[in-house]
């Protein structure tokens, strides 16, 4: 009697259960797309590459998007450090030698040189040489500079990293104060004389001598050297600023000098 209740219990309660069709067994019709992909290595090739053959045809379903190469130093603020602080360096070397040559003019023209002579041309060429590598440095300098501030603000904020481009680097009215400042120059074959009445007196001043000063000014470029100089030596500086919210910068690297 118990068993009979027991059995009887166990079909009532199997009765309330829904029902599920039947499991689908293996047969050379459920392998026909691995099948017809070609052999078993064709088909580890397949897996391997994350493109598998369809359940419902013989077309491979497309893989994740693999992501674009990108240089390793592209994220590394280490390494984008030390490529600034070459193209730094590399920058200054060219203003101070264009720096020399428009000097080296100057001495000449008051040495009774004519000023359009050939030698002076020579010098103003190579002046011109420098004035366009600095262009193209500054703004290769901007560029990577505009790459380090986004590798930050990933790193600090999570903010998502997208391509930097060079639209990034001519938006900045630090570069063009930069390319003013380094590119002028007076060009070959072009000179003149400035004259001034002062107190009755004619003063003369040679255009080789106006660009000579003005290209003086080039030698803000030595700072941006030493400056990189002295911060270069400091253990995680980056994120020592991230969590002290100290600036590693100018006044920081003067500050630092001054202190010894």
């Amino acid at each position: 009697v118990e068993a009979g209740i027991k059995t009887s219990g166990s079909d009532a309660f199997a009765s309330r259960l829904p029902s599920h069709p039947a499991a689908p067994t293996l047969s050379s019709g459920t392998l026909g797309p691995l099948h017809k992909a070609g052999t078993l290595k064709d088909v580890t090739k397949s897996i391997a590459s994350a493109r598998i053959p369809s359940p419902t045809n013989n077309d491979m379903i497309p893989g994740p998007e693999v992501m674009p190469y990108v240089p390793a130093w592209w994220r590394r603020r280490e390494m984008i450090d030390e490529r600034l602080m070459t193209i730094s360096a590399v920058t200054c070397a060219f203003g101070l030698v264009g720096n020399l040559l428009a000097v080296t003019q100057n001495e000449l023209i008051m040495g009774g040189i004519p000023a359009n002579s050939s030698g002076i041309n020579l010098l103003k060429a190579g002046n011109m040489v420098c004035a366009v590598a600095m262009c193209a440095l500054l703004l290769r300098y901007y560029w990577i500079a505009a790459l380090f501030r986004s590798l930050s603000n990933h790193l600090d904020y999570c903010v998502a990293l997208g391509d930097v481009s060079v639209h990034e680097a001519f938006s900045s009215p630090y570069l063009w104060i930069e390319i003013f400042v380094c590119t002028i120059h007076l060009p070959p074959f072009v000179t003149f004389q400035i004259h001034l009445d002062s107190l009755g007196n004619v003063v003369l001043y040679q255009a080789e001598t106006l660009f000579c000063i003005v290209n003086t000014f080039r030698f803000y470029l030595v700072w941006k050297v030493v400056r990189d100089w002295v911060l270069k030596d400091l253990p995680k500086r980056h994120t020592v600023s991230r969590y002290t919210a100290v600036h590693f910068g100018d006044i920081f690297a003067l500050k630092k000098l001054l202190n010894g």
